[in-house]
């Protein structure tokens, strides 16, 4: 028998209370006068048998009542599990970057060493990790079992998430905890912006490191042209390299030929006619870095135009969405938009035909929009529309309330301080910012902005990115159907430059892509994001319900090698517990004692016993 709270049994001296008081107001007999007799010499009372037994039973009964008290608080339960012993959990990251030529093989010998190192006390367990953590081994005490499973993990296309791996160690240690070795190249890009894990506060967390490749070579982006198909090229590498590149539509070469690759991103232009409804892939050959990212794919399979309805003050006669208007018109030769620029005050004229054509409307102005045109506005969010703000001198917040519904509220007003900032984003995961791809991500920082707005921030909404003062630069709003984001600028370039920037033209056309939830992400998607019935396999896919066709890449995130710190990997670990926070564990003595909760009992069979010391003590009144 084990006690929940043990510390309740001292309650038990209590019964000492009863005692006492039995022994010092025991009954004597009365004393009374009596002249005839008062001579004679005195002699104790005598009692009867059964006057002395109640009495005892009285004391039995409430000193009963006190124990099953004491009980009932202390909660009893009967401790049948069985002592669980730490555990180390070996992680081992099997992501894209664990596949250049040898880094496997180091990962496999790093493992072993680590299970050699395992404390006699210990039991061992081995879970894989990319962008999902999978357990190779469940706990054991068979070390060559751990070996045997650390050297069977192969390296996979998959992400880096060292989340991921972190939660699955803790979910196999429980609140027992022991300690966790991370095998891993310590790839920076395994840790969002902000991200932090948790694990059992008495765990520790190590690292095993595996050395990155020096430099890699890789196809991060794909897009079809006029005369033609562009390609993105990444060389991580500080030198410039001369690597062949090919292009190839249904497995069959169409060109190849040999380029220098700068160190960063390199545009490279292939000029093959290509044809409708195939899949093509650009390929560099690159035999010292990461095999799975040398090759991207891409649909040529002909889109119809969505169509963008761009609100901007003074409609195509003014300037406020030049620059949109030449970004949406160029950025998207995979997936073209049509673009249609109209004044504030036209969108209470549009009829529901045309609303119906609608993928995605670009707020740039509101002067002459009215109750109605807000009406049709929110009514277009709410049937699952998209909808972006540009929060430029144009935009009066006034006219925006209910465009994005009740719960939604958008709270800004100019700055007029006019200080120079820069912006970030926040979530490098979201599919704005994935799509991009990390260097056009980065590229969004070269902005100047003299002129922000201040963006409210609440339950409802979701910060995408920040400028460098803090404030929100990009938000999210959380609709029920419909998707909203605002831009807490302008983009037209009046009070900042960042329509000049290179980074411009795609974050406008991901951000329409986004909230018209147009198939850009629906033709490809990455082996992190595939849909069920798809196997997360690079290449040309197809839906099993629908029978679409898709093509799945890799995140071109993992083709950057760069590392961080042991101390920095050791920092993203929840601070709270020096390892982490404990997670949730319900297989505890708490769970236990309310399965079997027998103070319940206790507590009724103390009452029961009240009860019959009641009846006793009315019986000897």
């Amino acid at each position: 028998m084990s006690f929940l709270f043990p510390a309740f049994l001292l309650g038990a001296v209590t019964i000492a209370i009863p005692i006492l008081l039995h022994l010092v107001r025991r009954e004597r007999g009365p004393v009374v006068p009596f002249s005839a007799v008062r001579f004679v010499r005195r002699s104790p009372a005598v009692r009867t048998r059964r006057p002395r037994l109640r009495e005892l039973l009285l004391l039995l009964l409430r000193v009963t009542a006190l124990l099953l008290l004491t009980l009932a608080f202390a909660r009893p339960f009967v401790d049948d599990a069985v002592p669980e012993r730490p555990i180390t959990v070996i992680a081992i990251d099997r992501s894209l970057s664990m596949s250049a030529p040898g880094q496997m093989e180091e990962a496999h010998r790093l493992g072993a060493a680590e299970v050699d190192r395992v404390p006699a006390g210990h039991r061992v367990a081995v879970v894989a990790f990319d962008d999902r953590a999978a357990v190779v081994l469940e706990p054991t005490d068979d070390r060559a079992a751990a070996v045997a499973a650390v050297e069977s993990v192969s390296a996979t296309a998959g992400s880096t998430r060292y989340a991921a791996a972190l939660s699955s160690a803790s979910g196999l240690m429980g609140a027992e905890g022991g300690r966790v070795t991370v095998v891993t190249d310590l790839q920076a890009a395994g840790w969002s912006d902000g991200e932090a894990a948790a694990v059992p506060r008495a765990a520790t967390v190590e690292a095993a490191v595996v050395d990155p490749v020096p430099g890699n070579l890789a196809v991060t982006a794909a897009a079809r042209t006029a005369d033609g198909l562009s390609a993105v090229v990444r060389n991580t590498g500080p030198e410039a390299r001369d690597a062949l590149v090919v292009l190839a539509v249904d497995d069959a070469v169409l060109e190849s030929r040999v380029v220098t690759l700068e160190p960063g991103a390199n545009g490279v232009r292939l000029g093959s006619a290509l044809p409708a409804g195939a899949v093509a892939s650009v390929e560099v050959v690159d035999p010292d870095g990461y095999a799975g990212d040398n090759r991207r794919y891409l649909l040529l399979d002909p889109l119809p135009p969505a169509r963008v309805l761009v609100v901007a003050n003074g409609g195509r006669r003014g300037s406020d969405a030049y620059f949109v208007d030449r970004a949406l018109a160029a950025g998207a030769e995979d997936a073209p938009f049509a673009a249609r620029v109209t004044e504030p005050g036209a969108v209470s004229s549009l009829d529901r035909g045309e609303w119906e054509a609608v993928a995605a409307v670009l707020l740039l102005g509101t002067d002459g929009l009215e109750r109605e045109g807000r009406g049709r506005l929110a009514a277009f969010v709410a049937a699952g529309g998209g909808l972006v703000v540009a929060a430029g001198r144009g935009v009066e917040p006034a006219r925006l309330a209910g465009v994005l519904g009740p719960d939604a509220r958008i709270d800004f007003e100019p700055d007029a301080g006019e200080r120079p900032r820069r912006w970030v984003p926040a979530d490098r995961r979201h599919p704005v910012f994935r799509a991009l791809g990390e260097a056009a991500a980065s590229a969004l920082g070269e902005g100047t902005f003299l002129r922000a707005a201040v963006a409210g921030e609440g339950a409802r909404t979701r910060v995408l990115g920040r400028f460098d003062d803090g404030t929100a630069a990009l938000v999210e709003y959380d609709l029920d159907a419909g998707r909203a984001l605002l831009f807490a600028s302008d983009l037209n370039g009046a009070g900042n430059d960042f329509p000049r920037r290179p980074g411009f033209a795609p974050f406008v056309v991901e951000m329409v892509r986004y909230v018209a939830r147009l198939p850009g992400g629906a033709r490809e998607v990455t082996i992190a994001d595939v849909p069920d019935g798809v196997s997360a396999v690079a290449g040309a896919a197809v839906l099993p319900e629908s029978g679409r066709r898709l093509v799945v890449n890799v995140d071109p995130r993992e083709s950057d090698p760069a590392p961080m710190t042991v101390e920095a990997f050791l920092g993203r670990v929840d601070p709270r517990t020096a390892g982490g926070a404990a997670p949730d564990d319900d297989s505890g003595p708490e769970r236990r004692e309310r399965e079997q909760a027998y103070w319940w009992y206790a507590l009724a069979a103390m009452l029961a016993v009240l009860v019959g010391e009641a009846w006793v003590a009315r019986a000897m009144a």
